[in-house]
């Protein structure tokens, strides 16, 4: 699970005053705006469209999560708030893992 300063709620993220930029990759959509907290913060979007099963929704959330914690926010230098809304369900960290990666290379780290 995310510590709690790195955890964002759909509507603080929508709330927040600062321009949206949008980027789509096949497996999710990635939302990033100016941040308004200290750290860089993260919330991921599930929809039930995806799966009407919610153990299958939460392990996706658990997966990313835990790739955001380990792999990505100790790269992140700057204070932005990032929105995840997920195309597919992950199973595995394999899954997804060079995906997100490549993604944040090319849009959060630059």
């Amino acid at each position: 699970m995310l510590p709690k300063k790195y955890r964002l709620t759909v509507n603080k993220f929508y709330h927040n005053p600062h321009f949206n930029k949008k980027y789509i990759f096949p497996s999710f959509i990635l939302n990033l705006k100016e941040g308004e907290g200290k750290e860089a913060r993260l919330v991921i979007v599930v929809p039930k469209s995806l799966d009407k099963r919610a153990v299958y929704r939460n392990k996706t959330k658990r997966v990313v999560g835990e790739i955001f914690r380990t792999k990505i926010v100790g790269r992140i230098k700057k204070k932005v708030d990032i929105s995840l809304k997920m195309k597919k369900i992950v199973k595995e960290e394999n899954d997804i893992l060079g995906e997100l990666s490549n993604s944040f290379q090319k849009t959060v780290f630059s």
